[in-house]
């Protein structure tokens, strides 16, 4: 049975991770799909790290809810808990990365996704995997209704590839027996006597077997000499054996066969309409050809066209770039860049020129798979020093005028 187990902290996320919990509950609870949230007790004399990885072992997906404190939380000690190996929430992460679960971070109440530094080395790999932000109310509902569509094409996805093909029934083989031959054709000419008489037929046997007389049989007559002065005609050939009781041959089958002489204009006329046919095919191949290249520029220009908007929007939400920027004016996508970084989770990027009110600058982004828009990824300036837009940056109140300190806060992408 599919299931998803959910990580969080109490002390973090308790009341958002209850509202997931219970969306999630209600979406899957008509589907055989389970939902893990707590372990709330352990066997006695079990070890609890066993226990976690018996229960992530059988989950197909783990949810690590991120809140504001979730990696800055520490014990009474004053230790931070993501550093100690007996923490409950590293524990089931260790356990799911190292089970190879497919490991998804939700980060909530506007909490940064954490980098690799911040993460203890048994996590780091937590930093690379791509997330989904679910926000408060009034985006909670559709971050949240995103969340699930992401998770149901994950559980669709498993169950078509877990589903076997139906058993068919062994072929069915029919024994057909052979055919008999066929009776020998049997010749009249040199019956001996087998059939009935018949005292009309002359080669019908009697009971007396009366010797057939030579006179029956005529002796064929001879074809006729060629003439060299009839080109072209030919004699019918007549038959060597004639029965006395035979129709009487007819002028259409005695007379010579008249054969009429070839003729080039069939031939002619076929390669005309043989090289007309070759002419269509080519045009007709040239204007398919034109057709779909027409159609490709087409898709290239609409998508470029959304990767822009897309782009403009994700770039709006970083204060100090359009500090640092101006106001954008526009962005242009530079279709067919290549040599570009790939994104956090190995995406294929794409690059934009975008234009401010106080400079321009380019910009590398990829596409979101859950959020399934373009989001920025690295700020390059006109000097060649390229900044990543994921890290965590407050900018100077001079930064605004100075590019070497161009920096933005990137919130995580949605």
């Amino acid at each position: 049975m599919p299931a998803l187990f959910i990580s969080y902290r109490r002390s973090d996320s308790s009341d958002i991770t209850g509202r997931i919990f219970d969306r999630l509950v209600g979406h899957f609870g008509n589907k055989p799909v389970k939902v893990v949230r707590d372990v709330d007790s352990f066997p006695v004399g079990e070890d609890f790290r066993d226990v976690l990885r018996d229960r992530i072992k059988d989950c197909d997906v783990v949810l690590v809810v991120i809140g504001p404190t979730w990696a800055s939380v520490k014990d009474s000690k004053g230790v931070r808990r993501l550093d100690d190996a007996a923490d409950t929430v590293r524990i089931e992460i260790e356990q799911a990365l190292e089970l190879k679960k497919k490991v998804i971070p939700i980060c909530v109440t506007h909490a940064p996704m954490p980098t690799e530094e911040d993460l203890p080395e048994a996590l780091k790999k937590l930093a690379f995997r791509n997330g989904v932000q679910v926000r408060p109310d009034p985006d909670f509902n559709n971050d949240i209704s995103r969340l699930i569509g992401a998770l149901d094409k994950i559980f669709k996805d498993k169950q078509i590839a877990e589903a076997k093909p139906p058993t068919l029934p062994p072929p069915q083989r029919h024994f057909h027996p052979p055919e008999p031959p066929p009776p020998p054709p049997i010749d009249t000419r040199r019956s001996t006597g087998a059939h009935s008489a018949d005292p009309g037929n002359p080669f019908a046997s009697n009971p007396k077997n009366v010797p057939i007389p030579a006179q029956t049989v005529e002796a064929p007559p001879s074809p006729p000499k060629r003439s060299d002065s009839s080109p072209g005609v030919h004699p019918q050939p007549q038959p060597a054996f004639s029965h006395p009781f035979a129709p009487p041959p007819t002028p259409a089958m005695s007379g010579p066969m008249v054969r009429p002489l070839p003729s080039d204009k069939p031939k002619l006329a076929k390669g005309i309409w043989s090289s007309a046919g070759i002419g269509l095919l080519m045009l007709g191949i040239a204007s398919l050809c034109l057709c779909g290249g027409s159609f490709a520029y087409f898709c290239v220009s609409v998508a470029g066209k959304s990767y822009e908007r897309e782009l403009k929007r994700d770039i709006q939400n970083h204060p100090a770039i359009v500090d640092h920027l101006g106001e954008i004016i526009t962005v242009k996508w530079e279709a067919g860049a290549l040599g570009l970084p790939s994104g956090p989770g190995g995406e294929t990027s794409d690059l934009f020129t975008v234009t401010g009110t106080k400079r321009t600058a380019e910009v590398i982004g990829h596409t979101d798979g859950f959020a399934g828009e373009m989001v920025g990824d690295i700020l390059r300036l006109p000097d060649g020093e390229e900044i990543s837009l994921h890290d965590t940056y407050t900018p100077s109140s001079s930064s605004s005028s100075d590019s070497s300190h161009p920096l933005p806060e990137a919130p995580p992408s949605p």
